[in-house]
């Protein structure tokens, strides 16, 4: 979770739990611990609860296997990828890769601290990844504006109860929207695992607001990728803008791309 206070001379306190922060070539990708998601698709026999991606953001680049579970990854910004599952125990994960030397140069699993030594045949690595854990997945040198990253997230089982009738609730279905989200004091704003918003999130002068859920914006604006206009601040300028909030509570992965080609 990743809470955040600002007051109105512009200061700020935060205190995140994990954060992975990546950028390169005006590509900033920031990626909060996420809270789980109404399951949308099960297997009564498998440890892990998957989410539908919608086609437009749907990439065969690299295809996971999850205890039996296989499914492509989204496909977020320029060279970055996403998985996101829910699981209350360990799981072997296999990553395909569509080249079948992708592989060829080796593999790092980050965090480092994990200890993690991937099994490779051919363009598949398989490995242990425990409960509630984030970890990300490159080839050696693979970390500037060129480089492919694939992010899993294997996050704990939702118990919010939250679906699309809850009451008081702001709720965002599996499936592509096109809108800024504009909150509102008070607000609770739930993204369901398998919700993909284009747009912004403008959390503008407000106060007591909550967005949660495992599922994805990316910044779709009016900001001109060709000029540096990104300094400005104003609503709809970025994926998350904030002003003289108070309170706020964010558990969700957001992307804010610059000519980012979201084909597969």
């Amino acid at each position: 979770m990743y809470e955040v206070t600002y007051a109105a001379d512009g200061t700020h306190s935060s205190s995140p739990v994990e954060l992975f922060v990546h950028f390169a070539n005006s590509v900033l990708l920031i990626v909060f611990l996420l809270v789980g998601g109404v399951a949308f698709a099960s297997n009564s026999q498998s440890r892990a609860t998957l989410y539908p991606i919608p086609a437009e953001v749907s990439s065969s680049h690299f295809r996971v296997r999850i205890d039996g579970q296989s499914t492509d990854v989204l496909h977020a910004a320029s060279g970055y990828y996403l998985l996101n599952f829910n699981t209350d125990r360990p799981v072997t994960v296999s990553v395909t890769a569509s080249d079948p030397h992708y592989w060829d140069a080796g593999v790092e699993i980050q965090p480092m601290r994990f200890g993690l030594r991937p099994v490779r045949h051919g363009a598949t690595i398989t490995f242990p990844m425990s409960a509630d854990s984030k970890l990300m997945i490159t080839r050696p040198g693979d970390h500037f504006a060129d480089g492919d990253i694939l992010f899993l997230f294997a996050n704990p089982p939702d118990h919010s109860g939250i679906t699309s009738k809850t009451p008081g609730v702001r709720y965002y279905g599996p499936g592509v929207h096109r809108e800024n989200i504009d909150a509102h004091s008070g607000d609770t704003i739930y993204l369901a695992g398998g919700a993909v918003v284009f747009g912004s999130l403008n959390i503008w002068r407000v106060h007591d607001v909550h967005v949660l859920g495992n599922g994805v914006i990316i910044y779709d604006g009016p900001q001109n990728p060709h000029d540096d206009e990104g300094w400005m601040h104003k609503t709809n300028w970025h994926v998350v803008v904030m002003d003289n909030a108070h309170n706020i509570e964010i558990d969700l992965y957001y992307t804010q791309p610059e000519l980012a080609d979201t084909n597969a």
